[in-house]
């Protein structure tokens, strides 16, 4: 009865505009700058060691500061976080293409003008650092951003010492809350996504926009907002730097 008399309420009317307002926000973009002989949008490399640690969930709250997305999953299992992209934002590559690695970014660089998001299984991860390498150097002139997502069996995040051993010494590294320990210093937290718009992004197939559009709970959007502008925020601190 009280839901009923609060929904009645022609103030609740006008919060739900918070629901639209979620998606639409004015996130900081992220510099998308492009060197003058470089025809190649910036790409976001994200690597990992272990399965489940919220890697695809990263690469799509990323992708919400940056215009037309492009998606590409270079082997693994297809990631329940991808499921309802558009097939024109979304290039994957199985795990049975031997070839997989080159024809991912084969297929990348044909989408040349969009900002790129790369997901690499967690056998990639040295794989990750070559093209990072790669796109980086005299061929390309891109702007190449490693990111490495911890779990929480990764103390010391070596990761690093790989990266550095490559000249990469603006890794990013990102993790769930539980891998935010003492010993794990400069790890960024991934946002925890409430349940109900978790429900409709990891088993309902819709993409993040439309999860957290579809939330039921308004007080829980203002919450996800909060956590994504500290997410935003962060990460712009470590590509301006």
């Amino acid at each position: 009865m009280s839901t009923d008399i609060i929904r009645q309420d022609p103030a609740y009317s006008r919060l739900l505009d918070l629901r639209e307002r979620a998606t639409t926000l004015p996130f900081k973009k992220f510099p998308l700058n492009r060197a003058p002989e470089s025809e190649l949008a910036p790409s976001f490399l994200i690597a990992r060691y272990d399965g489940g640690v919220g890697a695809s969930t990263a690469a799509s709250m990323l992708a919400l500061f940056v215009d037309n997305p492009l998606f590409v999953q270079i082997g693994g299992n297809a990631s329940r976080a991808f499921q309802g992209l558009p097939k024109e934002d979304l290039l994957s590559f199985p795990f049975d293409d031997p070839d997989r690695f080159d024809n991912a970014f084969d297929a990348r660089l044909e989408h040349a003008s969009r900002p790129a998001f790369i997901e690499f299984e967690q056998t990639l991860y040295r794989e990750a650092i070559t093209a990072t390498c790669i796109l980086r150097g005299d061929r390309f002139h891109s702007s190449a951003t490693l990111i490495f997502v911890a779990s929480p069996d990764d103390e010391k995040i070596k990761y690093r010492i790989l990266a550095e051993k490559a000249g990469i010494d603006d890794l990013i590294v990102l993790g769930a809350p539980q891998v935010q320990k003492e010993s794990r210093a400069g790890v960024i937290r991934i946002p925890t996504l409430p349940k109900e718009i978790a429900s409709a992004f990891y088993t309902h197939g819709k993409t993040l926009p439309e999860a957290i559009r579809s939330c039921p709970g308004l007080f829980s959007i203002a919450k996800l907002e909060q956590d994504l502008r500290e997410f935003n925020h962060k990460i712009l601190e470590r590509l301006q730097s």
